[in-house]
């Protein structure tokens, strides 16, 4: 639409678009209630100034998550790794200093999928992960939790670096007990120590896989 320039209907955009009229004709209601889209007699829907602002605050973050992906896929393991242990380390400090029973009580079922899913042959990446994002989001930081969903969860980076850790011969049950522990005392110095200790072993075990593989 705004490419278009001028008032455009549903039909208009379905034949654009080559989509249903019917489905359009409800999105751009809704479109319009948001404040986006206005009316103009029998001729269509224009952007509202509201709605150019969106588009403009969209376009940014678009090209802010592209420029963030670009340096992500640049990035080495090594690197990753060092992002993560600030990151992390200050989220399990704050996460041990604000946490409460019941969010405590969620981080110790998360550690238990974790166990139950390693004592059952699996990776376990996925229950790991949602340990470690859950530490970030109880630590309050809602810039720290992006920064990490976008570190861990670009084209499944996780997941090809808890295979390459985490060696089927030498899978730690206990990997997150002294820094759960930490969290539920309380000890926020302890808690970034155990986090930063835990990451330590991830990288230590990285470098052994991948000098077995030279």
């Amino acid at each position: 639409m705004q490419d278009l320039n001028t008032p455009a209907g549903a039909l208009q955009l379905a034949q654009i678009l080559h989509l249903p009229s019917a489905s359009i004709g409800r999105e751009l209601l809704e479109l319009e209630k948001a404040g986006l889209l206005v009316k103009v007699q029998n001729k269509g829907r224009i952007l509202t100034p509201q709605g150019e602002r969106f588009l403009e605050e969209e376009r940014s973050r678009r090209e802010k998550m592209k420029a963030a992906n670009e340096l992500i896929e640049a990035a080495s393991m090594e690197d990753i790794l060092l992002v993560r242990k600030l990151l992390e380390g200050y989220a399990a400090e704050a996460c041990a200093e604000r946490i409460e029973p019941k969010e405590l009580q969620k981080l110790k079922d998360l550690q238990a999928d974790y166990l139950y899913a390693i004592r059952h042959g699996r990776a376990g990446s996925e229950e790991d992960l949602a340990f470690h994002l859950k530490i970030a989001h109880l630590s309050g930081s809602p810039s720290i939790l992006r920064m990490l969903k976008l570190i861990l969860t670009d084209q499944d980076a996780y997941a090809r670096i808890s295979q390459a850790a985490v060696r089927s011969d030498e899978v730690r049950e206990n990997e997150h007990e002294s820094l759960l522990a930490a969290i539920e005392a309380g000890d926020g110095a302890l808690a970034r120590r155990e986090m930063e200790r835990h990451l330590e072993h991830v990288g230590e075990n990285l470098q052994a896989y991948f000098a077995g593989r030279k």
